[in-house]
């Protein structure tokens, strides 16, 4: 057998489907997919595959859940601020921010007015 003929029938393969779909290897692959097509359709309208794959997603979001409270309490235990301690952080910036520009805010208020009764004066 020659050690080629393989790569030279893939390659034969694979070109007559990159030809606009003609030749054996085009009808082949319009096969698979439409058989492929038929049984995905089966198992997505199949109650037990539907049940089963609502479990597992159930079983990923409990799964995911204890891993971050593992993770939490892993940040906690080392002193490195978690999520919830770096959005408390945040917000009280934030109230700070609001804060400061209102102080801004009045005492910019004030200064046109000290400046007016200074000008007022003789």
């Amino acid at each position: 057998m020659d050690p080629n003929a393989l790569k030279n029938a893939w390659t034969q393969w694979m070109s007559g489907l990159a030809q606009g779909g003609q030749g054996p290897a085009a009808q082949v692959y319009r096969e698979w997919e439409q058989w492929v097509g038929q049984q995905f359709d089966k198992l997505a309208r199949s109650e037990t595959f539907l049940g089963q794959t609502a479990k597992a997603l159930e079983g990923s979001f409990v799964l995911k859940s204890q891993f971050d409270r593992a993770l939490e309490g892993s940040l906690k235990a080392m002193r490195m601020p978690s999520a919830g301690d770096l959005e408390a952080v945040h917000k009280r910036l934030d109230a700070l921010e609001r804060r400061l520009d209102q102080i801004v805010d009045q005492l910019e208020a004030q200064v046109p007015k000290a400046a007016s009764k200074r000008a007022a004066k003789p």
